[in-house]
């Protein structure tokens, strides 16, 4: 007997289901871990908020979470990029160009931002040029919310 060739395009096909991450619904013990993140958030603010504590200015606080954020926005783009290759979606190409871009700008906020790199920031520009960095790259995607599918 022949051995046939088959091109497969990801690990679905081999598996013989045609779920993955993207398609499958979340179970009933996902959504009440979720809620239950949600709900923890929101009693930690909850008691944190009424509570006024000055605490010490260190520097390089925001360049590191910037990194982390950067970090963690490119991996998820990265992801999705490969996933629209196994699933042809529109929604996780927008989903993922969306999570590449903010990994992107947080750059020039990082550079902005005053304190990390100099006094007043890389580009000179103090808060006002941080938030302004920030600000504008919210700005140049959010035409794309009304677009973009559910």
């Amino acid at each position: 007997m022949p051995l046939r060739l088959v091109h497969t395009t990801g690990w679905s096909e081999i598996r013989g289901d045609h779920s993955t991450l993207v398609t499958a619904s979340p179970t009933l013990r996902q959504r009440q871990a979720a809620l239950a993140v949600v709900v923890l958030q929101f009693v930690t603010c909850a008691v944190v908020a009424p509570f006024q504590i000055n605490l010490p200015r260190i520097d390089s606080f925001v360049p590191v979470l910037l990194t982390i954020i950067f970090i963690a926005d490119f991996i998820t783009a990265v992801l999705l990029f490969s996933q629209t290759t196994i699933v042809a979606s529109r929604a996780i190409l927008v989903l993922a160009n969306g999570y590449l871009f903010s990994a992107l700008i947080t750059i020039p906020h990082a550079v902005t931002f005053p304190g990390s790199f100099g006094a007043k920031g890389l580009l000179g520009g103090g808060f006002r040029a941080a938030d302004g960095s920030m600000s504008s790259g919210i700005l140049a995607f959010s035409p794309l919310w009304p677009v973009m599918p559910s």
